[in-house]
């Protein structure tokens, strides 16, 4: 007889209309069958938990505090038929584990704080001048840095890129309006 096949109810628990003692009847509602396999379930993983903890124990006719050799391979064991298969756990609505890690791009640069640029205009074209954005910028701010003006290379033309710029037109000789068109950039190797 099997799990399923036990009835609790005391009122038809006997075939014999008289109440006398004979087999109990195989009838059970669906919800008591899963609480006594929920429970065959608790007793099992009770067990495995006291099994576990009486192997772990140390052996006492060692002298060391560590378990036994053969305790921890019966553990070993005991843990592997407890533990099912990832497979088993994967169903319709799941989907297997992947062994890829997920991937995170570096954020943006963000834009610094300028007064006097509320936004940034990515250009790849001369001129550059005051709130442009992009590599042209970082090609500048390179040369600029290059030629004895240490300003950051970011890619943002702020009011720090602008004063380089005309300090080195100044020193250059060109006009010192801050915007890199063409003598400028020909003065900076861009080009």
């Amino acid at each position: 007889m099997s799990d399923d096949d036990i009835n609790l109810d005391p009122a038809t628990s006997s075939d014999d209309p008289e109440g006398g003692d004979t087999e109990p009847s195989a009838t059970l509602p669906d919800w008591s069958a899963a609480v006594l396999r929920g429970g065959a379930t608790i007793v099992a993983a009770g067990i495995v938990l006291a099994l576990a903890l009486a192997l772990t124990a140390p052996d006492e006719s060692s002298s060391t505090d560590s378990p036994s050799t053969s305790a921890t391979a019966a553990l070993e064991t005991v843990t592997t038929i407890a533990s099912p298969p990832v497979s088993s756990l994967v169903g319709p609505t799941t989907a297997a584990p992947t062994s890829s890690a997920p991937t995170t791009e570096p954020p943006p640069p963000t834009a610094p704080t300028d007064p006097r640029c509320p936004s940034y205009d990515v250009t790849d074209a001369l001129p550059v001048q005051l709130c442009d954005e992009g590599d042209l910028v970082i090609e500048v701010q390179t040369a600029l840095t290059e030629t004895g003006f240490p300003i950051g290379v970011d890619g943002f033309f702020t009011s720090t890129t602008e004063d380089a710029v005309i300090e080195f037109q100044a020193r250059e000789g060109l006009e010192q309006d801050g915007v890199v068109g063409p003598q400028t950039a020909s003065a900076l190797g861009i080009g």
